[in-house]
């Protein structure tokens, strides 16, 4: 017993040891004071993220809630010090309960938490949209604007267009509901400014609906937000139209008038300042005959030219007064086929054909001064009926065949 307590006395008597003790002592000082005399205490946590609970019905429909960016609040908690202090934000519920579809409020909820309570939150409540999330998209073209845009005089600021065709069209995504409203999708640039030569603008994507109303975009996903457009400064100018003709003889007896003797055209300032006017589609004289005088022709805009009055068409009136037709019968004399099989021969039917042109001309007019031709590349040996055949005539300045023409060709 005396060495017993000798050993204990040394070990009391050892700094280390007292050390030691103080601290274990101390340890289970504190902690029963915690525990027993001050159990609770409060703790802030930032960036607690907002769950959205759909109910049932709605979801089983296919709506969820649509948000561009998650929803975080800064809450307060309250509880036993030794457990709220390891809690981080992704350990606390708060909760909005979604019972309704459409762009509505709702109070936010943090009672689902166990161990501990949230006390305060820096929002209680939260707006967002519950809809069909469109996850696959649609797409719309886009179309340009620029806002107050001016021209020297002489000059026009023409309708502006999107710069890249990679985003002449755009897929959206997101809320159903808004995708439908969509009407048109337009790249906005404010511009105020004189322009003296095409420019190119950075603009905004803007939604509206069928009302010309720009729709709220923040539940939708854009493609992109952004696009460059083009302001083409362009010169207008007023030219003549010209009648053209193809299969034409030398000499075109023919006096032609147009129903709309000049159009406005508008491009570039250099090809304009050129321009001296603009030509029609050509008549093909095959088509001309005393019964049909009256054409309408497409204008040929050269190119980086377009119409500016609208005027895409131009009626052609044929005056043919002092000319007269003749019925010429054609024979295998003046048959001179190309392409005929190796080893054979080809020969054709006679048929009637008409010419058109200046009475003193026409009485001297035979069938000698009309050729026929007919590519035969395709043919074979035998009867062949209808084959596409050419007829001009010869010799005659002011003479034309009217009509297109098939013979009956013999290859032997």
């Amino acid at each position: 017993m005396t060495r017993i307590s000798n050993f204990l006395s040394r070990l009391l008597k050892s700094n280390r040891v007292l050390a030691v003790l103080s601290l274990i002592v101390s340890f289970i000082l504190w902690f029963n004071l915690s525990q027993v005399y001050n159990p609770v205490s409060t703790r802030d946590i930032s960036g607690v993220p907002v769950t959205f609970r759909v109910s049932p019905s709605l979801a089983a429909d296919g709506y969820e809630v649509i948000k561009n960016n998650d929803i975080k609040v800064d809450v307060t908690v309250s509880g036993k010090t030794a457990y709220i202090a390891s809690l981080s934000a992704s350990d606390v519920k708060v909760v909005a309960n979604i019972t309704g579809q459409g762009v509505k409020t709702w109070t936010l909820d943090g009672s689902d938490n166990r161990n501990f309570t949230v006390v305060e939150m820096s929002m209680s409540q939260v707006t967002v949209m519950t809809d069909i999330f469109n996850r696959d998209g649609e797409i719309f073209d886009v179309t340009a604007k620029a806002n107050n845009v001016s021209a020297p005089e002489g000059l026009i600021a023409d309708a502006p267009k999107v710069s890249d065709t990679e985003f002449s069209q755009i897929k959206i995504t997101g809320a159903q509901s808004v995708i439908d409203e969509i009407a048109s999708v337009v790249c906005e640039a404010e511009v105020d400014q004189l322009l003296n030569e095409s420019t190119e603008f950075e603009g905004s994507i803007v939604l509206f609906d069928h009302d010309g109303k720009t729709i709220d975009s923040s539940h939708v996903f854009l493609g992109f937000d952004k696009a460059n457009i083009t302001v083409p400064i362009l010169m207008k100018k007023e030219v003549p139209v010209v009648a053209t003709f193809v299969n034409a003889p030398k000499n075109n007896p023919i006096k032609a008038t147009t129903d709309i003797a000049s159009v406005v055209v508008k491009g570039p300032q250099k090809v304009i300042e050129k321009l001296k006017s603009v030509e029609l589609e050509p008549i093909d004289f095959a088509d001309i005959t005393p019964d049909a005088t009256e054409f309408t022709q497409k204008i040929i805009m050269p190119e980086t030219i377009t119409s500016s009055d609208g005027i895409t068409e131009v009626t052609v009136n044929l005056n043919l007064s002092g000319l007269a037709s003749r019925t010429i019968t054609v024979t295998n004399d003046g048959f001179n086929p190309t392409n005929v099989s190796q080893g054979l021969t080809a020969t054709m039917e006679s048929f009637d054909v008409t010419v058109i042109g200046p009475s003193a001309e026409l009485r001297r007019i035979t069938a000698d001064d009309i050729l026929v031709t007919a590519d035969l590349a395709s043919y074979n040996r035998g009867v062949h009926s209808g084959v596409a055949v050419t007829v001009q005539v010869l010799n005659r300045d002011s003479l034309w065949v009217a009509g297109k023409y098939t013979a009956d060709i013999k290859q032997s």
